[in-house]
């Protein structure tokens, strides 16, 4: 999915405001700046669909986590899902979620932002249906009642990363 240039300086803001705001420990445990992902290396690694760990919370703050499919779309993490999913009530309740990727010991991404939940005629569900058409991958609006598609988008505000080969 394209990112334009204002998106791209948004999310390389992001990237470094997050290294800048990270304390000692998470910056020596990442081995910062060495081992951190350029902009690029995120953008590439998100054109795909990726199977997150998301985080959410219940309406009493208990914590909930479950394996979500997660692309990048613009500057915003979309999240293909339908409207009966508890995410999407507990979303609408505590908008604020997390989410990690993680390929072993090898590659970690994991972002803190906020979420919403997005259904059609929305600007940004039509964008997301856009990038699902574009890899093959089948619509929220097929899997069940074509109203209950969904999407949950998290707009970053952290994005920690990690690649031990660089």
């Amino acid at each position: 999915m394209d990112v334009t240039p204002e998106e791209r300086e948004h999310l390389a803001t992001i990237l470094r405001d997050s290294m800048e705001r990270a304390g000692p420990f998470v910056r020596a445990s990442f081995e910062w700046p060495a081992h951190a992902l350029s902009l690029d290396d995120l953008l590439a690694l998100f054109r795909q669909m990726r199977v997150v760990v998301l985080a959410t919370a219940t309406a009493a703050g208990a914590p909930r986590v479950a394996p979500v499919g997660c692309l990048l779309v613009g500057a915003a993490f979309c999240v293909p899902t339908v409207r009966s999913a508890a995410r999407c009530r507990m979303v609408a309740r505590r908008p604020e979620v997390s989410f990690a990727y993680i390929e072993e010991r090898a590659l970690a991404v994991i972002v803190h932002g906020r979420g919403s939940i997005v259904g059609a005629g929305d600007a940004l569900f039509d964008r997301c249906e856009r990038a699902l058409a574009a890899l093959g991958i089948a619509s929220p609006t097929t899997w069940g009642d074509p109203a209950d598609g969904r999407y949950l988008i998290i707009v970053p505000e952290t994005i920690y990363t990690y690649r031990r080969d660089l």
